[in-house]
């Protein structure tokens, strides 16, 4: 008696503990989507990032006909949240798009991408000043290709007034006025402090 009561008091022990409890239903039902969820949950908190991702990844593919909506926006949103630990910025906005996907009206996940966005703009401008600087440099002493090729360079990551005019005034100095009209008539499109779009500049100008 004394024997079974020990046994029941250690197997008690074992439920008690979470990640026991998902260790052994992941090992009874290893094609259970769930454990994997609940585990990844789990290593996300202890800071093991990339074995959550892991255990995310394996509750999409175990039973995938058996994932409910919920369970589908847990796992993204897991992962999304992990590679964000990880700094992994692109990765954690796709997951986090797809969790949007599934329920467009939660807030958490709007705003982990509002923070993305944020910071990837951040650090565009961020490039794009600094590509702009080291032109300017080359610019004033005289190395006027290679000032053409990193204004170039930062008009296409970011264009602003600033690194337009300075692209244009590079070409005008190099007597490619064809290419600095071009760029004087994008200018004057816009307002002085304005900035372009990401979008309407993909490619250096030639």
């Amino acid at each position: 008696i004394t024997i079974f009561t020990c046994m029941d008091f250690i197997r008690t022990q074992e439920w008690l503990d979470p990640r026991t409890l998902w260790q052994s239903a992941q090992k009874v039902g290893p094609h259970m989507p769930r454990p994997h969820i609940f585990l990844g949950d789990l290593d996300y908190e202890a800071g093991f990032h990339e074995r959550a991702i892991r255990n995310y990844a394996r509750a999409l593919i175990v039973q995938p006909n058996h994932l409910s909506g919920g369970d589908m926006f847990s796992i993204y949103s897991g992962i999304g949240r992990a590679n964000l630990a990880l700094g992994k910025w692109a990765q954690a906005k796709q997951s986090y798009s797809a969790a949007l996907r599934i329920d467009p009206r939660s807030e958490s996940t709007k705003n982990a991408l509002t923070a993305i966005n944020a910071f990837h703009s951040e650090a565009k401008r961020k490039k794009s000043e600094d590509l702009l600087r080291e032109g300017l440099l080359a610019l004033v002493s005289g190395h006027l290709e290679t000032a053409i090729d990193m204004l170039n360079k930062s008009v296409v990551i970011m264009p602003e007034i600033r690194n337009l005019q300075a692209l244009a005034k590079a070409y005008a100095r190099a007597e490619k006025l064809e290419q600095s009209d071009s760029v004087y008539n994008i200018i004057q499109n816009y307002e002085i402090g304005d900035e372009m779009s990401d979008d309407s500049q993909e490619k250096p100008f030639e």
